[in-house]
């Protein structure tokens, strides 16, 4: 039998319904929108003789389709053939891995974090948070046949970089380029924001079926973090002696410094830019007494927190500088970056050997688990 509902206990029963909903309605709020990051030129030098410090890009990623991709095991490594002794002519530049910014406001773009010469010379970048020095050391024959023994073991000689599918392109990417009896060399859409925080992409589009990661093998992971976290036992500051000066309208707000206390004028510097077409131009290389004074008075407009723009009548001129390492060639008219060796810089006239006595490097700890995304729980 169905029993009558009065209608006080009726008008009980909607009012407690009403209250459940209105809750459940106050917990699905939406989840506020993120800003993609952006990058704010702020150029740093110091004088000739001094470490130079620079500062990592903030990454600015240009979103496009990509297919999703599905996580399958965590991968494993490739089992690499017996090391063997090689004899070789090596390059100029024996390894290189670098940063590269093709969003940046000046062709600038390369900014290396561990270069190894023929030579045997070292010099890398080491940062305690975004302010980052240039170190050198001499390595001797052994210490460079250990990297080049771990490269090769690695199975990075053999790395596909088209197994590499990150879900965005055109941001700032890691360069890695290997020459040594094997060549290789590759260019990673945000492999280092990848590697030190899988959901970061997630996080940033505020998605819960956002497209998976790209595959990042042991071979390029541990190659990565060889170089990335390299611990000479001697180093000291590097010290450079020529400064690429890039000359261009203002585009950063800010009221002109006045250009004095150089014996360089802002006038030359800025003639000595053009090129012969008009819609061109070209870093100025400056050494001695007035690359140590430019990059002083670059360096004192952007401590004080003034863009590094300067007046000189009838001029009104932004400039930005780095400086360069050894073999490192500033942008010419029409290139588009500065370039790390230069095309013209001289073969070595010795050769280079390496044993599989030399033994292999150590890879530090954190890459030798591998690579295991982590999910991101919105």
């Amino acid at each position: 039998m169905v029993k009558k509902i009065s209608g006080v206990f009726l008008i009980i029963l909607m009012a407690a319904l009403c209250t459940a909903i209105s809750a459940c309605q106050a917990t699905m709020t939406p989840a506020p929108s993120s800003e993609t990051p952006t990058t704010e030129a702020s150029p740093s030098a110091t004088s000739t003789r001094r470490p130079i410090p620079t500062q990592r890009p903030s990454p600015t990623p240009s979103l496009t389709t990509a297919p999703s991709l599905t996580p399958g095991p965590s991968p494993t490594s490739t089992p690499q053939p017996t090391l063997s002794a090689h004899t070789w002519q090596p390059a100029p530049v024996l390894i290189q891995a670098a940063r590269r910014d093709p969003l940046a406001h000046s062709p600038f773009q390369l900014d290396p974090f561990f270069v190894l010469y023929a030579s045997g010379e070292l010099i890398l970048q080491q940062c305690q948070g975004n302010q980052c020095g240039l170190f050198s050391q001499q390595l001797e024959t052994g210490e460079v046949c250990r990297l080049l023994n771990r490269i090769d073991q690695s199975g990075f000689f053999d790395y596909d970089p088209a197994s590499y599918q990150p879900p965005e392109s055109g941001g700032p990417s890691i360069a890695i380029q290997v020459n040594a009896w094997r060549s290789k060399a590759v260019d990673l859409d945000q492999l280092d924001q990848w590697i030190a925080d899988p959901g970061w992409f997630a996080r940033q589009q505020q998605c819960k079926q956002c497209p998976a990661g790209p595959q990042i093998l042991p071979a390029l992971l541990n190659t990565y973090d060889l170089l990335s976290r390299y611990q000479p036992v001697e180093e000291k500051p590097y010290v450079a002696d020529r400064l690429a000066v890039w000359v261009s309208q203002p585009w950063l707000a800010g009221t002109p410094q006045p250009w004095t206390g150089t014996e360089l004028s802002l006038t030359s510097l800025y003639q000595a830019s053009r090129c012969s077409d008009p819609q061109q131009s070209q870093a100025v290389v400056l050494t001695g007494s007035e690359a140590g004074q430019v990059s002083e008075l670059v360096d004192a407009a952007t401590t004080n927190n003034n863009a590094p723009i300067f007046s000189e009548d009838p001029l009104q001129l932004q400039l930005q500088t780095r400086w360069l390492f050894p073999l490192e060639a500033a942008p010419g008219c029409g290139e588009a970056s500065n370039t790390l060796p230069a095309a013209n810089a001289p073969t070595p006239s010795f050769t280079l050997s390496c044993q599989p006595a030399n033994g292999l490097a150590d890879i530090p700890t954190s890459a030798v688990s591998g690579y295991t995304p982590t999910p991101y729980v919105p």
